[in-house]
């Protein structure tokens, strides 16, 4: 800008205008030093006052048939810019200012500057590119702008799904979604007919006493994850994991008619799971499970480290089941065999001893019936 500028006022006004705009363009270069010692605000602050205050006191010498005032706008796009991050008070006030001393510049200084007449045959090819340059920073801003507002979206919407995914490893999606819409609201649920089955493993605290800390969680990771990988297949829901024992529910938190076979179906499998099983060092292992089926109340408890639970008798009993049952044995109670009997094999066990309950004739649940 300074050599077009140069050339138009001639070394008459070079002393006037040309050098002290020069001097004040150098002063930028404190900005590096601004930001070390003061931050990026004071930063910020200072080249926008500088750049302001610069742009009216050329548009003053040289008055608005130059078109320098133009330059108001790139400011007030660059302020939008900068103050992005910071409190929106800041970007209003330099927008506020540009305006003002382009509206002194429009009303006051006029076509002739307070030194300078632009000559009419000049005057519309300088006031053009600066309008022109003007404009061209503008646009660079807005784009910049564009560009990191896209940035943030996809940022955002990656964390988002980050979120979700995480919310969905610990609840099933059904409560997840009533949690996002509860506002608050206690999400609990009385349903009269879910299978609980619970999983532990026989003889893993002995096993894991001798072991390094990494082999143990990386056997019971593998293990459990095979576990996983068959609740999802089924389309059951895993409730929780305390030391070597595994919970799956069927029937809640989404009702459907075969929960009971499902979770059948389900033990069968770990069973076989377990039995083929090897650690890298050929260690086996053996699995007691216990299932049970009736009225359960579920919902969500916490507001730190949240988790789907469920409650009830039912869940007791099915406790109850597991810990009195054999290795690689399927315990279950009487309500189970009256409701699978047609399509799965049962051998009696007789009379357990269950806590809270008493003696119950008992079954171990051996395969399903072939068709």
């Amino acid at each position: 800008m300074h050599v077009p500028l140069a050339l138009i006022v001639g070394q008459a006004y070079w002393l006037n205008t040309i050098l002290p705009s020069m001097a004040l363009t150098c002063l930028h270069f404190l900005m590096p030093a601004i930001v070390t010692r003061f931050g990026t605000l004071p930063s910020a602050v200072w080249f926008l006052s500088l750049s302001a205050f610069h742009t009216f006191w050329i548009s003053v010498w040289c008055g608005a048939a130059s078109g320098t005032h133009y330059y108001f706008f790139s400011i007030s796009a660059v302020s939008i810019y900068v103050f992005h991050g910071y409190r929106r008070v800041w970007s209003i006030l330099f927008v506020a200012l540009c305006a003002c001393l382009f509206a002194i510049v429009e009303v006051f200084v006029r076509g002739n500057g307070l030194v300078i007449a632009i000559s009419p045959e000049v005057a519309p090819w300088l006031a053009t590119a600066n309008g022109l340059a003007s404009f061209g920073i503008t646009t660079l801003i807005g784009m910049e702008f564009s560009r990191a507002t896209t940035e943030a979206e996809l940022l955002l919407a990656a964390e988002k799904d980050r979120s979700e995914r995480l919310l969905l490893n610990i609840l099933p999606e059904p409560i997840a979604e009533r949690l996002k819409k509860s506002d608050g609201e206690v999400i609990a649920d009385r349903l009269d007919q879910v299978s609980v089955m619970f999983a532990d493993l026989v003889g893993f605290t002995p096993y894991a006493r001798n072991r390094e800390p990494a082999a143990v969680v990386n056997t019971l990771n593998d293990l459990f994850s095979r576990f996983d990988g068959r609740v999802d297949t089924l389309g059951l829901e895993k409730i929780k994991t305390v030391g070597d024992a595994y919970m799956v529910i069927a029937g809640a938190p989404t009702v459907r008619p075969d929960h009971l076979e499902a979770l059948a179906s389900l033990a069968l499998d770990l069973v076989d799971e377990v039995g083929r099983y090897r650690d890298p060092n050929g260690d086996s292992f053996s699995v007691r499970i216990g299932l049970h089926v009736g009225p359960v109340v579920t919902g969500v408890i916490g507001t730190r480290k949240m988790a789907y639970d469920v409650w009830g008798d039912t869940v007791n009993v099915a406790s109850r089941l597991e810990s009195t049952s054999l290795p690689n044995r399927i315990h279950v109670s009487p309500q189970v065999v009256r409701d699978l009997s047609e399509r799965f094999i049962f051998e009696a066990r007789g009379l357990t001893d269950i806590k809270g309950v008493g003696p119950m004739p008992t079954h171990f649940l051996v395969g399903k019936k072939v068709p």
